[in-house]
């Protein structure tokens, strides 16, 4: 497919005709003796893109995640499982809570913490933001390593930590 290289889209989905200066319909631009036709993007021929190709959109081909990410990662599974474990509230202030916000790491992702139920909890929106980014953490950690401790019977913390 070739396009036009005086077409360009607005951000309100019109299109605008930068040779006439005005804001056109594609039909109107099918039909211009002004258009100049160009079969590349990005400076490529598009026959060297498929249809399916990320790059012809101008986003970036992504590479699946790592071992790493996928092992820190917190599955549906996961969650599920948790939040039946913690009896859907939050193990601090014990409110309420959605499945999805079982995603709280004892051991932090960026410090390996692995996606597994024995170190992940529940933690509403506000205990996980004071468990994970203020000085509340030191009062916390304790209160949330001893339920986790209750609920498995050989937890340690080293076995929640990524190894390669």
């Amino acid at each position: 497919m070739a396009n036009c290289k005086y077409l360009k889209q607005k951000i309100n989905r019109k299109l605008e005709c930068k040779k006439q200066n005005k804001i056109i319909n594609i039909r109107e631009c099918n039909s211009c003796p002004l258009c100049e036709w160009t079969t590349k993007v990005n400076n490529k021929p598009l026959s060297t893109f498929n249809k399916k190709s990320p790059v012809k959109s101008g986003m970036k081909k992504t590479s699946k995640p790592s071992k790493r990410a996928r092992a820190l990662a917190i599955s549906k599974q996961v969650k599920l499982i948790v939040w039946e474990r913690d009896g859907k509230r939050c193990i601090f202030c014990h409110c309420p809570i959605p499945w999805n916000l079982a995603n709280s790491h004892f051991v932090k992702r960026s410090h390996g913490g692995l996606g597994i139920p024995e170190n992940v909890f529940c933690a509403c929106l506000d205990c996980h933001h004071n468990f994970d980014d203020t000085i509340n953490r030191e009062w916390m950690l304790p209160i949330a390593k001893s339920y986790l401790m209750s609920k498995y019977e050989n937890w340690n913390e080293d076995y929640l930590i990524y190894r390669k």
